[in-house]
């Protein structure tokens, strides 16, 4: 028995076409962001006492060489510390004092995790110095995709955020640092000489 054509069936195919386009371009973005330059936070100090201030640094370049992170405070929507399984919001402490001079104070003993996340931006380079960024940054995929698209005199658009977090021992007892419930997209890299 023959079908009729389904008009519904070509209306599915085309929107799944723009839905993998989409994903396509989503894939791009993210990969983009994956390899964007380092975001991380530097404490004055990785040992400290109960009480002892600790002066926190957010610090962005390559290969953890860089300067301070000047995008500024208003960037920040989250900024916490973590002890065990007890997360302390300190977005107010941020917003007070400022990236430059953020003191932070541990009360208690014990690994801290201290974290920030700030929020989403768009930012626009012309054609030839985004695909000098993207050489550069080793993103070949993304140029052969901007390349298959005839997108590649265009501007280049970039939507991304930063996330970073950093350990501080309080205290001669290091204790556990639980990671599962904190909706941040991170990784550590340790260096042996610290610890």
């Amino acid at each position: 028995m023959l079908k009729k054509p389904n008009h519904f069936h070509s209306l599915f195919k085309s929107i799944f076409s723009m839905k993998k386009s989409f994903l396509l371009l989503s894939l791009w973005i993210i990969s983009a962001i994956l390899f964007a330059h380092e975001f991380w936070i530097l404490p004055q100090k990785w040992f400290v006492e109960v009480g002892q201030p600790v002066l926190v640094q957010v610090r962005v370049g390559e290969n953890f060489t860089g300067e301070p992170w000047e995008a500024g405070a208003s960037r920040v929507i989250r900024f916490f510390t973590v002890l065990k399984k007890t997360e302390t919001n300190r977005l107010e402490t941020l917003q007070k004092s400022g990236l430059d001079s953020l003191l932070v104070h541990f009360d208690q003993p014990g690994t801290h995790l201290v974290a920030l996340a700030t929020n989403s931006k768009f930012i626009e380079l012309e054609a030839a110095k985004f695909d000098a960024y993207l050489q550069e940054d080793g993103l070949e995929h993304v140029r052969r995709l901007r390349s298959q698209a005839g997108k590649s005199n265009q501007p280049g658009r970039e939507l991304y955020r930063r996330e970073a977090a950093s350990l501080v021992q309080v205290g001669g007892s290091p204790t556990a640092v639980f990671f599962e419930k904190l909706a941040l997209n991170f990784r550590f890299y340790r260096n042996k000489t610290l610890y």
